[in-house]
């Protein structure tokens, strides 16, 4: 029973990072991998939340770009941001936890700046 446990906690909080996953303060996003590769999970995680309607509807300005490889390269997802800022996260080593937690920081700390210019 513990084992049990133990699973769900990061299952709930893997389903509440995706439930406030949003793409405001992003202006392009690219993910780019091999199918073949064996660490492709995240990085199709992502692919498949970020096609979601609610998620694409955060920000109708955002571009989102799947781009499937057949060279066995590492999956990595490029991000470019409102402010200026861009990304390469590497997610062959990264859970789709830690690419979504990433995302939250930098959202985050982009809208944070937005309200403190406002004032």
């Amino acid at each position: 029973m513990a084992a049990s446990t133990s699973l769900r906690v990061p299952v709930q909080i893997l389903y509440r990072q995706m439930k406030n996953f949003h793409l405001r303060g992003v202006n392009k996003v690219k993910l780019s991998f091999d199918p073949f590769h064996e660490s492709v999970n995240s990085v199709r995680q992502m692919v498949f939340l970020m096609s979601a309607d609610r998620v694409q509807m955060s920000n109708d300005n955002c571009k989102i770009k799947t781009e499937i490889l057949s060279n066995m390269s590492e999956p990595q997802i490029d991000v470019d941001f409102t402010d200026g800022r861009k990304a390469i996260i590497k997610t062959a080593n990264l859970s789709t936890l830690e690419i979504l937690d990433y995302f939250d920081t930098i959202t985050k700390e982009i809208e944070d700046a937005g309200e403190q210019a406002k004032q």
